[in-house]
């Protein structure tokens, strides 16, 4: 036999059991622009006072890429961004920021995606925590990329909710790169590997304990 309910009474109930949820959960807006995030290995050149070494890095770029953001900016010939890097070898760890600028020099498209043809350049400021020194550092690269522009979408899940556009890309690039550390110059040659995410904004919930 069924319970019987008073009329009315389920949608109050609801409503206080989602108010007792949400004042037991943070609720943390977010915005991500257009990102690309690169990983690299290759071949390096490492001179430190009275000693070079080749080494095998790891670098790993994670930027912001603005334009990125716009449908009526995906057959761009240009392209710029602004991010972080983080270098791996057998003498430490680097850090740094760098500044990008490119140009597609041939693209082809169809449909909604188009594969580019880039050389890029970079200026970066490089620092070496483990010897509080800075300085500076610059990289060519060529890249062939497959973008597609991804419309306006909106997510949904426990967790958070939001909405989002943008170019999804995957690609791969050749870099030649140099950097001066007071004390250490170095010289490197790397093949990577380059990815696009569209820009998201939203809000996340994280439970008050």
């Amino acid at each position: 036999m069924k319970e019987a309910r008073a009329p009315g009474v389920t949608l109050p109930l609801r409503a206080l059991a989602l108010g007792l949820a949400l004042a037991a959960t943070a609720c943390i807006p977010y915005v991500v622009p257009p990102i690309r995030a690169d990983v690299a290995t290759g071949v390096q050149g490492t001179t430190l006072p009275g000693a070079t070494s080749l080494q095998v890095p790891l670098e790993v770029e994670v930027g912001a890429f603005p334009l990125a953001l716009f449908e009526s900016m995906h057959d761009r010939r240009v392209d710029v961004g602004v991010g972080g890097l983080y270098t791996l070898d057998a003498t430490g760890e680097r850090f740094g920021a760098f500044l990008e600028s490119g140009i597609v020099a041939a693209g082809w498209q169809w449909d909604q995606k188009i594969l580019r043809l880039m050389p890029e350049a970079q200026v970066r400021i490089v620092g070496d925590p483990s010897t509080n020194r800075a300085g500076w550092g610059a990289a060519a690269r060529c890249t062939i990329e497959l973008a597609t522009f991804i419309p306006s979408f909106a997510y949904s899940n426990p967790s958070d909710f939001g909405a989002g556009q943008g170019e999804l890309a995957v690609g791969a690039y050749v870099e030649a790169s140099t950097g001066q550390i007071p004390q250490e110059q170095t010289y490197a040659l790397l093949f990577g590997l380059t990815f696009r995410l569209p820009a998201l904004a939203g809000v996340a919930f994280v439970p008050l304990h």
